[in-house]
């Protein structure tokens, strides 16, 4: 599942905010710490899990820009 909502403003800078539910499937142990003594996630085990991200872009006419 996918939720995003965008806006351009006035002086057309912009900004996009995005929510995503996601699922994976391990086949195998997986590390994601990858330091010693971490426990791995035990494969063969569906996994759910949420990402939020932003995004904003000045306006692109300006000599300094911005965007990320």
């Amino acid at each position: 599942m996918s939720l995003s909502w965008a806006s351009e403003f006035k002086n057309q800078s912009s900004v996009e905010l995005e929510v995503k539910n996601n699922y994976i499937f391990l086949t195998d142990d997986f590390d994601p710490a990858r330091t010693e003594g971490s426990e791995p996630l035990p494969g063969n085990t569906g996994y759910t899990f949420n990402d939020v991200g932003i995004k904003y872009e000045s306006n692109l006419a300006n000599l300094f820009t911005v965007a990320g």
